[in-house]
């Protein structure tokens, strides 16, 4: 019975080449052969690499493990060295700029750290940091972030030194004690790291270290240090254990920490959104993202990993080893380090072992095979020439008559039959490829001219059978591309679903018309157009034959007309101005405003509006002035003016640009708020000038060399030099020797920011060379970018002050030591009688007493001109000024001192003019009496004392007054021809207990107060009081009245 086979394979074993008959089953046999000895030799092959995989995965955790303990140790050794030397007393939680020193010494020191800060427990925060992306200042630069002043956080440049450069940033609303570093160190009440962050704004990661410090018990701070896991990824990166395996590093909840591929950890969120860690499941590699997916396959929970754990996997159908292992610290770090390497990195040189196995095989095999071959090509070949004729000539490609020679006789008469057949065929085709190419040659003329785009389709398999030239113009392709392919295939229809619309319509209605329809080109272009499509038949199948007509440029302007119609208007919107485009007759082309602008006039405002109805006269005005001079010059106009809306003052600006020979485009902006803070500007700098001049005390501003840039007049009063001279000079010029060290040591402070300013007490020189003592109070004024810019001085004039604590000692010495003289003269002479001893001798008795009533008028007198001399400094007394002829005020003076002047033999001689004076007569009476006693005392006796009194109407030849004594004015002098007074004493003796020799006291007599006495009697009237003398030959004493 015969086996009934399956009618394809049946098919197959019918129609089986005669040279695969002979071929394939010798080809067989040595493929067998050839494959189990490669398959051996790569089994073995695996089993090695497995092995060598494993160490190597294994050495290479370690070298990962090993590094990581190595670069966080430097963060942890700084925090622990600055928490042991605050806890010893080293650093303290309020000394910020030594913190700040500690910390720039460390960051400098140590490349690996980003940063290293300090908060205290009240919110304080100081803080060193590298600028490695460049955000704030150059990159690389170290800043210092200090937020001393609570809730504002300042950002500045540090120099190599760690001195502050310039401000970078401020920051506001910033607390260091709501930040996780500082809260997580404070709830562990020990050293601790942060979960992993990203490094301001960049996907980064970020890693700190922070510890809690305290002292008695009580929290002062936290200190923390960042680092990057960057370092981590160019470390992985760089490990090359494998030419395409992976090392990455992920925490206890599948996140990334750092990989081998420097993958960013993170994907930072736009705007207010917060940035996400990326799962290692959705990593960019594919290695690191399956061999993740197989550790949560394998264990549910990644905590549960305690020990070093081996896997295999399959990516892509290649096969993957991988090894996890777990890595922890004392500080809360809780990591896996996972290490993956494909098995085709070590499987090379067994690939390679094989592959020379098998080529040796391949190379016997191929010997064979071509001797095959040959063999059954010398049997086979007249068999498959007549086999290639037939089906070519049932093809239609007609050959040459095949050669009827051949060795075999059935093949000879076999291809002698064929010949003949395939003449007759070829001349029934001639003639009815004639007849086609005709009937042909008319469609395709018309098919290939048209403009529009015309194609035919099959509407069975929707390939394309003929397209004519404009379809190849517009879509870009070649006929030979598109030949028997789909639109859909060819990616034609950017909008799939119109097909089976098109299909519905043709189905329903075999005819399709002004269809708009979407293409796209080869080039990636957008054509739009109407289609029509009417399905025709030909042979019994159904064609449809489509016209395509584009008009993608009329649609492309007509969007680009609406985009920018809406662009404009949503640009004038979002403006803040008012847009008019003028005709040069004043007349509204088109306006354009958004809706905050505030507008006068508004109903009048709109196009063909004239521009007299809608502003005011003067307004009008101006502006068409302004528009004539800009189609005149070409040049854009700007001007400002004010305008009253709705009651309120407003200020615009108006800029007219022009346009075309006759219109122009107004901009029109309210700049109020502009012309507000410009005012508000003047006024303050007005006051500061005024404030700046008419201050009490001394104010200049100084360069940074030191030379005056400006001062003012009580600075200009109190060193005598005018404003002109002052700004020639630097201050050092007029600072006393002793003190200008002291002075420059205080600037230097300010120089580099170790104070902001400083106050000392210092002495100047002044014009005429005396010294003047004075309070100098100096600060630095920086520019906005922190750079210095000049030192602002308040100098106050204190010369005063030092005088009346040097008169008051001199005052309280001289006036005990007066008090004290007759006081004890007086004391010893009452006890000489009350011992008795002189009680029966009357003379000594009444000398005795002589003696102690001269001491007692001593002291009366001292304490009278002590009494009179405060009196009159004092402001309570009142000086009273009536009429008084001048020689009669002269006479009363010389006639109470007459008498001593008798017991001296002095003549007093008197000449005054005979004028009247406005004065207080008692007062100028004393203050001559007081001239008269002192030159009747120190005059030789047998001498004359001249009294003279006249009215100066200018310069007196022998004396120059005061400047400050306005002429006319009425000179007094009493001149003597005493012993004289020395040069060095001639302004001291106006003081008080002045006295030319200390000896005259006791000797002449007096107080040292008469002089003093006199000063302040002619200054309360206006005058001034000075003496002129030559040592042996006489004193001349002038005091000056106005007339």
């Amino acid at each position: 019975m015969a086996l009934a086979l399956p009618k394809p394979l049946r098919h197959i074993l019918t129609h089986i080449p005669l040279r695969w008959v002979l071929v394939v089953p010798f080809v067989l046999q040595t493929l067998g052969a050839v494959g189990l000895v490669g398959y051996l030799s790569y089994r073995s092959g695996q089993r090695s690499v497995a092995n060598l995989v494993d160490q190597l995965m294994t050495q290479t955790g370690r070298r990962i493990s090993n590094r990581l303990d190595a670069y966080l140790r430097t963060p942890q050794d700084v925090v622990r060295l600055n928490q042991l030397e605050m806890e010893q007393g080293m650093l303290e939680p309020e000394s910020f700029p030594g913190i700040e020193q500690q910390n720039f010494n460390h960051v400098r020191a140590f490349e690996d750290l980003i940063s290293i800060g300090w908060a205290n427990a009240q919110g304080r925060t100081t803080g060193i940091g590298r600028d490695n992306t460049g955000a704030l200042a150059t990159a690389g630069a170290l800043v210092l972030a200090d937020e001393t002043t609570p809730g504002v956080r300042r950002f500045y440049e540090l120099d190599s030194q760690g001195n502050r450069l310039q401000l970078l940033a401020k920051t506001p609303g910033y607390d260091a004690r709501q930040r996780p570093w500082y809260q997580l160190a404070v709830e562990a009440e020990g050293p601790i790291w942060t979960p992993v962050y990203p490094f301001v704004g960049l996907p980064i990661a970020t890693i700190n270290f922070s510890t809690p410090v305290y002292r008695n018990g009580e929290l002062q701070g936290v200190f923390t240090s960042a680092i990057l896991l960057a370092e981590i990824d160019l470390f992985l990166s760089e490990l090359n254990f494998s030419p395409s395996g992976k090392a990455f590093i992920i925490d206890r909840s599948g996140h990334l920490i750092a990989t081998s591929t420097q993958e960013q950890p993170f994907i930072m969120a736009e705007q207010e959104q917060a940035s996400t860690q990326i799962q290692a499941i959705h990593s960019e590699d594919v290695l690191i993202r399956s061999t993740t997916r197989e550790l949560l396959t394998v264990w549910d929970n990644l905590q549960a990993i305690q020990a070093p754990y081996a896997l295999q996997l399959k990516t892509d159908t290649r096969k993957n080893f991988a090894q996890v292992m777990p890595y922890q610290d004392e500080y809360g770090l809780d990591w896996l380090l996972v290490v993956a390497v494909p098995e085709t990195d070590f499987m090379a040189d067994i690939y390679a072992n094989n592959a020379r196995t098998v080529l040796l095989s391949l190379l016997t095999f191929l010997a064979t095979s071509l001797l095959g071959f040959w063999t059954a090509r010398r049997i086979t070949a007249p068999v498959l020439r007549l086999n290639q004729a037939s089906l070519a000539l049932a093809e239609g490609k007609w050959q040459q008559p095949l050669s009827e020679t051949s060795s075999i006789a059935e093949l000879q008469t076999l291809t002698i039959s064929f010949n003949q057949t395939a003449k007759q065929l070829h001349r029934l085709l001639e003639r009815a490829k004639v007849a086609l190419y005709e009937s042909e040659d008319k469609f395709a003329k018309v098919f290939r001219a048209s403009p529009n785009v015309i194609s035919i389709t099959s509407f069975d398999t929707g390939a394309y059978l003929e397209v004519n030239d404009q379809f190849l113009t517009v879509t870009g392709f070649s006929r030979a591309e598109v030949i028997g392919k789909t639109p859909l295939e060819l990616g034609l229809l950017p909008q799939p679903e119109k097909t089976v619309d098109i299909v519905e319509r043709l189905t329903s209605g075999h005819r399709l018309e002004n269809y708009e329809l979407v293409i796209k080109t080869k080039a990636g272009e957008i054509k739009v157009g109407m289609l029509s499509v009417e399905l025709i038949e030909i042979e019994g199948q159904s064609f449809a034959l489509g016209v395509f007509n584009d008009y993608s440029e009329r649609k492309q302007a007509e969007t680009a007309l609406q985009q920018s119609e809406v662009m404009n208007r949503a640009l004038v919107q979002a403006l803040p101005d008012l847009l008019i485009r003028m005709h040069r007759d004043g007349t509204y082309l088109s306006v354009d405003y958004s809706d905050t602008v505030k507008l006068f006039n508004a109903p009048a405002l709109r196009p063909g509006a004239d521009i007299a109805d809608v502003l005011p006269s003067s307004l009008v005005q101006q502006r068409m002035a302004y528009v004539e001079q800009t189609l005149i010059t070409g040049k854009e106009q700007i001007y400002e003016y004010q305008i009253w809306i709705d009651g309120i003052a407003h200020y615009e600006e108006a800029r007219i640009v022009p346009l075309e020979a006759d219109e122009v485009l107004v901009i029109v902006r309210d700049i109020s708020d502009r012309k507000t803070i410009e005012e508000a500007l003047r006024q303050s700098e007005t006051r500061f000038r005024l404030a700046f001049e008419d201050a009490a005390i001394g104010m200049t501003l100084v360069s940074l060399e030191g030379k005056f840039v400006q001062v003012n007049r009580a600075l200009c009063d109190i060193t005598g030099y005018s404003e002109a001279e002052l700004l020639q000079l630097n201050f050092q010029q007029i600072t006393h020797p002793d003190d200008l060290n002291a002075d420059l040591d205080n600037i230097q402070q300010l120089l580099v920011k170790q104070s902001r300013f400083y106050q000392m007490e210092k002495r100047y020189i002044h014009k005429r060379g005396h010294v003047i003592w004075a309070i100098l109070s100096a600060s630095l004024i920086d520019d906005q970018n922190g750079r210095p810019l000049y030192f602002v001085s308040q100098i106050q004039d204190i010369s005063d002050r030092h005088s009346a604590d040097r008169v008051k000692n001199e005052f309280i010495s001289v006036v005990s030591h007066e008090l004290r003289t007759p006081l004890t003269g007086i004391r010893g002479s009452l006890g000489l009688l009350l011992t008795g001893k002189f009680d029966q001798q009357p003379d000594k008795f009444h000398h005795i007493l002589q003696l102690a009533l001269k001491n007692s008028e001593r002291l009366i007198q001292l304490i009278n001109d002590i009494l009179d001399l405060e009196r009159l400094e004092s402001d309570n007394v009142e000086l009273v000024k009536e009429t008084y002829s001048l020689p009669e005020l002269l006479y009363q003076a010389v006639e109470s001192v007459q008498i001593l002047a008798n017991q001296q033999r002095i003549i007093l001689q008197l000449d005054a003019a005979e004028v009247t004076v406005e004065a207080n007569g008692g007062a100028i009476i004393q203050t001559l009496t007081n001239l008269l006693s002192n030159a009747i005392k120190f005059s030789p006796a047998d001498s004359t004392i001249q009294v003279n009194a006249a009215v100066i109407q200018g310069k007196y030849l022998n004396a120059e007054p005061h400047p400050s004594t306005p002429c006319p004015y009425i000179l007094f002098s009493v001149a003597d021809p005493g012993r004289g007074i020395p040069a060095e004493k001639l302004d001291s003796i106006f003081e008080r207990f002045q006295q030319v020799d200390a000896s005259d006291t006791r000797q002449k007599g007096g107080t040292g107060l008469g002089l003093a006495i006199c000063k302040t009697i002619v200054q309360q009237h206006g005058g001034e009081i000075w003496v002129e003398s030559t040592l042996d030959q006489g004193s001349t004493f002038y005091f000056t009245l106005p007339a």
